[in-house]
């Protein structure tokens, strides 16, 4: 169940306070593709591939990696989050 979309943190390179959305965390119940399902209605999606090439981004479905794009008082946030086989983070 998804309670907490929005929450009050700092940022790791200037330390700046920020509002930004929650990577929705690991239920445990499934696999990273069920973890995915999770980003459904959020502010994150997953990134499939990068580069110009279009090389694949992570390994499914154990790494995947998700981006977020948001608004706060400060201005535009870009957001990264990572699944490790069940861990996430941002």
């Amino acid at each position: 169940m998804k309670t907490q979309t929005m929450t009050h943190t700092v940022t790791g390179d200037t330390a700046e306070p920020v509002t930004a959305p929650v990577l929705p965390a690991d239920d445990r119940a499934g696999d990273g593709y069920d973890w995915m399902d999770t980003l459904e209605g959020t502010a994150w999606s997953v990134l499939p591939n990068w580069g110009s090439e279009g090389w694949d981004a992570g390994s499914w479905p154990y790494i995947i990696f998700a981006v977020a794009r948001t608004r706060d008082s400060g201005g535009e946030l870009f957001g990264y989050g990572t699944y490790v086989e069940g861990d996430t983070s941002t």
